[in-house]
């Protein structure tokens, strides 16, 4: 018997808990290739729907999918494939790879969204980047758009979109979670952010921050973060560099009112570097914009003061080399580690809490799938009981037509349609009596809300009692008599 098409939800990935930064570094998607990446992953053999999470703590693709001979590991495995084919992967780098199915996929996504799975526990800024995944893949053409939205092997899609109705369900159900965690625990107020990480840091190297300045390189959420963090803190000037010093002065803007700050274009890093005491980056670029050779040349003309350098991006804006230089302390995302450890710990109990609202959650949702499963089957057994019906009807008008008694046309139709109807259901039933499965017996006992029989315990029925059941189980038994 040929399997029943199921709809299966995968996660796959890595993260900070699973692989080092040079190795998420290999898998981190640039902007502009999530598009293609999506609608590639989405033409794989029995992959619907895809949403890729890429941020610089993790690279995350979730996949909704109908399945029939083929397993969810096996679809795993496929996807792993076109990863290291993509990536151009001389080697394989399976056992970075963490991956989810179902309940654990769903569970998975709503601790990300929810902050629980950050190195930041409880940062608020994993949710806005869920979000944008989810925005983008809501607006990637499917590369099958034109096939039908519903058939045996595939899950219906509400559009032409690589994610459809699934995931979409999926991800809402996420933003509702998180939501419940900010509102009902103390999870979110007041987390150790990366801004004060690198303040704490920058407080253990320098003993005066006030005569300090600050670059920051990029202009995306976690740089405004740091330019408002580092405003309200004892730095005497920001400097904000982007590749477009448009953007660079849109942010400078926003503090300008509570620090000397002053915005550049990229062109302007090289010459500008050694004014840094303190530098923050986070870009998408794919290679370092930093060298050893420009930090080197910084330090010499700083004759040697230090100089604090957090990269918090995935690929590193910062070649890693520049650990080799005195007078350099480089921090990459991965060394932020022991500094967050105490906002872990200080906030276990709101944690705990919120991983009730996830279990919660997690369970309304696998409710809603369960019964997605289900609907077809459902839908297929009503529709054998119409087409039945329909087919006695057709040879009940016949024979009226034929000028039969209508009370006779009456009592077979009745009889002819609970035979179709009950045939093969109580062929099964009568093959778990021999067998003595009592199991199938008593569903059935539930599922139609069946009277209990006064006689179930009488071990001294009769043989004609016999020769009833075994007539109700559709066929004759043996009565004992000749």
């Amino acid at each position: 018997m040929s399997a029943t098409p199921t709809p299966h939800i995968i996660a796959l990935g890595l993260n900070h808990h699973s692989a080092p930064i040079d190795i998420r570094e290999r898998f981190a998607f640039a902007p502009d290739q999530l598009a293609g990446a999506m609608q590639a992953i989405c033409a794989l053999p029995d992959v619907n729907e895809v949403v890729i999470v890429n941020t610089c703590n993790r690279m995350e693709v979730y996949l909704a999918t109908a399945i029939t001979t083929t397993t969810p590991d096996a679809i795993t495995r496929s996807v792993l494939d076109w990863l290291h084919q993509h990536f151009a992967c001389a080697k394989r780098y399976d056992r970075y790879f963490q991956h989810w199915i179902d309940r654990d996929a769903i569970f998975h996504l709503l601790r990300v969204n929810g902050g629980l799975d950050s190195m930041v526990l409880g940062e608020p800024q994993i949710s806005g980047q869920v979000k944008e995944a989810h925005r983008l893949s809501a607006n990637i053409h499917h590369p099958d758009a034109s096939a039908p939205g519903d058939s045996d092997s595939k899950l219906a899609r509400s559009g032409p979109t690589v994610m459809g109705s699934v995931l979409d369900r999926l991800f809402q159900c996420a933003f509702r979670c998180s939501k419940q965690i900010r509102t009902d625990t103390e999870l979110s107020r007041h987390p150790v952010t990366v801004p004060y990480a690198t303040l704490a840091l920058a407080q253990q190297i320098f003993q005066d921050l006030g005569n300090s300045t600050l670059l920051l390189l990029g202009a995306g959420e976690m740089i405004e973060l740091c330019a408002r963090h580092f405003a309200g803190h004892p730095v005497k000037r920001i400097i904000i560099v982007n590749r477009s010093r448009d953007k660079a002065e849109q942010l400078a803007a926003l503090v300008r009112d509570r620090i000397e700050v002053e915005a550049l274009g990229l062109d302007e890093l090289a010459d500008n570097l050694h004014q840094a005491d303190i530098l923050v980056s986070s870009t998408a670029s794919q290679e370092p914009l930093i060298s050893k050779t420009m930090v080197a040349q910084a330090l010499k003309q700083r004759r040697r003061q230090p100089m604090l350098m957090v990269d918090i991006a995935v690929p590193r804006d910062i070649a890693p080399a520049v650990n080799d230089l005195a007078d350099a302390y480089l921090y990459a995302i991965d060394d932020l580690t022991s500094v967050l450890d105490a906002n872990r710990k200080s906030r276990a109990n709101a944690a705990q809490a919120a991983e009730v609202i996830v279990h919660d959650h997690t369970e309304q949702f696998l409710r809603w799938l369960n019964l997605r499963r289900a609907g077809r089957q459902l839908q297929r057994f009503r529709e054998h009981a119409h087409m039945q019906y329909e087919r006695q009807l057709q040879r009940a008008r016949q024979q009226l037509a034929n000028g039969a008694d209508p009370d006779q046309v009456l009592a077979t139709f009745g009889h002819q349609l609970v035979h179709k109807l009950l045939h093969t259901g109580t062929l099964k039933l009568r093959h778990a009596a021999e067998e003595g499965d009592q199991t199938l017996i008593d569903e059935l006992k539930d599922l139609f809300k069946l009277p209990e029989d006064a006689d179930d315990d009488d071990d001294h029925g009769s043989d004609a009692d016999d020769a009833d059941a075994g007539h109700a189980l559709g066929g004759s038994m043996a009565s004992g008599s000749s």
